[in-house]
């Protein structure tokens, strides 16, 4: 993975605590979880206040602000006399996880296709949908699981909606679908796959009731199965 590009350098004094930009930390954070969702880093993995500051040139200050925020969200966990470490999810945090995504991706999935038919929208999925069938065929899940992200960054700017696109930011979803990707059986994979393809096909035919449906039919199967293939892992 490509550096992240340096921030803008801010003093170390704690004095100056109060004067870091709000628009900075935003930056550290997504920064950070652009790591976790391209392996870099992985869960349960220690986080440096001092070597990410460092990395991205920035103060300590703007980083551990960062950290703080993010283990608000349950992306970081704050260890006492101990660095934080990137959050590793229980099995039954990745299901309720999963429980809010079955209506919350349904509601994405249904406004996408209602605005598809505007300019540049069709586009932004056309590429994702080749990538997915293509990884089908690969069975590579370390793929499949970037391009869903893409996939869901590619309806958020579709529906664009910012209170939609809060809550999915929120829902941290780059550190449970990475968990599925690697446990679902081989067995389900074409099933898996296919429904992506299935719900981007109908967002693409701007059939909105169909393409909530297929979203809401796909996470449902996977709460279905998931509490089993995750606990034999």
């Amino acid at each position: 993975m490509a550096k992240s590009a340096p921030l803008k350098v801010v003093s170390d004094d704690p004095a100056e605590e109060n004067s870091v930009g709000l628009s900075q930390v935003d930056h550290i954070i997504a920064k950070i979880v652009e790591r976790i969702r391209f392996g870099e880093y992985a869960e349960g993995q220690t986080l440096v206040a001092r070597l990410i500051a460092k990395e991205m040139n920035a103060s300590v200050v703007p980083v551990r602000e960062a950290l703080a925020r993010l283990a608000g969200e349950g992306v970081v966990e704050l260890l006492q006399n101990r660095s934080p470490r990137v959050k590793k999810l229980s099995n039954k945090e990745v299901l309720d996880a999963l429980e809010v995504w079955e209506v919350h991706a349904g509601l994405i999935a249904r406004l996408a296709a209602q605005k598809i038919n505007i300019r540049g929208n069709r586009a932004l999925l056309k590429k994702t949908r080749k990538q997915i069938a293509s990884i089908k065929k690969k069975k590579n899940r370390s793929d499949l699981f970037a391009e869903v992200i893409v996939m869901q960054e590619a309806l958020g700017k579709i529906v664009d909606n910012q209170y939609i696109q809060r809550v999915t930011m929120s829902l941290h979803t780059e550190l449970w679908t990475k968990r599925l990707t690697d446990a679902i059986p081989d067995k389900e994979w074409p099933a898996y796959v296919d429904d992506f393809i299935e719900i981007i096909d109908a967002i693409d035919a701007g059939n909105a009731k169909a393409a909530e449906n297929a979203y809401r039919r796909h996470i449902s199967n996977i709460l279905e199965s998931a509490e089993t293939y995750l606990h034999e892992r």
